[in-house]
Formats: structure tokens, C-alpha cells, sequence
């Protein structure tokens, strides 16, 4: 993480799979997150072709089977999409994206899952498609009750409404802005 940080995603990539390596197979949350976090340390150093086979792992020792139900899968889901997105296309991100919706009832997973549909949906040109996904962000950001979680969906919310040519973005925005106002406020 430390490496990661410090803009080196490539000596990142290298500890989390030295770590993964080291892990007691008896240990299998700690080997999952590490895999997690080599895949997106590879993925963040332009090495997608390596992310990839981590995040396939993650994915066979959780059971990828359609309608299961973890968490743990829907993240790993998550981040698959996010790298097949950007490396075979946003239709490829979008299908990962649903089942990831599929998986889990996690709201924080949700959100962000919802998030990235929007994303992708918007960057096709789907903004019918969109809209739905970036207000359900919103909803399952308001049950989890993360404050920065909640205004990324906002301004995700407001963004599509915008491009979408919409009224609604003026307000969503005004909130993203409350709530950012009231973290930095606490935090000083």
C-alpha cells in the first residue's frame, strides 16, 4: 500500500504478490484481499494482462457460478469489469458490472457497482441506461450512510444529468457540495 501510495504501482504489484505468496493457504480472506490488491496494483501500472489471470483466481476460489451470493465475489466482480472495460470494451465492463449487482446486498458494494454501470453506460452513450444506475448509487450510499461514497454518486448523478441536457444536475450538485463542506468541516 505504502509503494502504491508513493506512485510506484509496479514495486506495489511486487510486495502484494510476495505477500500472496507467503500467505498460509489456511488464511484464505487475507490471500483473497492480497490478490485483490496485486490485481489492482498491476492494473493501475498498465500490466492488465497480468491483473487479469490474479482477478480470474480471485474469482475460481470464490465459486463463480451465476446467482451466487458473496461479497466477496461481487468485488472481485467489480474490479474484473473495471479491467475489461477499459482493456476489451465497455460492453465487457457492463456484463461483469451486473453480475457484480447479482452477488452481493452489500450496500457499499452496491453503490459502487452502480456507480460503474452509470459510467459505463454514459461512456456508450446509453444515458437512458445511466440514469437508473446513478440514482440507485445514490440510494445504497444513503443506506450505508458514507458521506464520500454518497458524493461521488452525486456528482457521478449529476454529470449524466447534465450531458443528458437535464435540470436536475443544479440540485444534486448543491448537495454533493453540502456534504463535502460538512466532512471538510469535521475533519479541520
Amino acid at each position: 500500500e505504502l509503494a502504491w501510495s508513493r506512485g510506484a504501482p509496479e514495486a506495489a504489484a511486487e510486495l502484494a504478490e510476495q505477500a500472496l505468496a507467503l500467505t498460509p493457504s489456511r488464511n484464505a480472506g487475507a490471500a483473497h484481499e492480497r490478490r485483490l490488491s496485486a490485481a489492482r496494483y498491476r492494473f493501475e501500472a498498465g500490466d492488465a494482462a497480468r491483473a487479469v489471470p490474479l482477478l480470474e483466481e480471485a474469482l475460481a476460489e470464490n465459486g463463480d457460478r451465476a446467482g451466487q451470493q458473496s461479497d466477496r465475489r461481487a468485488e472481485t466482480l467489480l474490479q474484473l469489469g473495471s479491467v475489461k472495460a477499459q482493456t476489451e470494451g465497455l460492453s465487457a465492463g457492463i456484463e461483469l458490472y451486473r453480475r457484480a449487482l447479482e452477488a452481493t446486498r452489500d450496500d457499499a458494494v452496491l453503490s459502487r457497482t452502480h456507480e460503474a454501470l452509470a459510467l459505463a453506460h454514459a461512456d456508450a452513450f446509453q444515458l437512458p441506461h445511466a440514469r437508473p444506475h446513478a440514482h440507485a448509487a445514490i440510494a445504497a450510499a444513503e443506506r450505508v450512510g458514507d458521506s464520500q461514497l454518497l458524493v461521488r454518486g452525486l456528482a457521478i448523478a449529476a454529470w449524466i444529468e447534465t450531458i443528458g441536457g437535464s435540470d436536475a444536475a443544479e440540485p444534486l450538485l448543491a448537495r454533493a457540495v453540502e456534504l463535502e463542506t460538512l466532512d471538510d468541516a469535521v475533519w479541520s
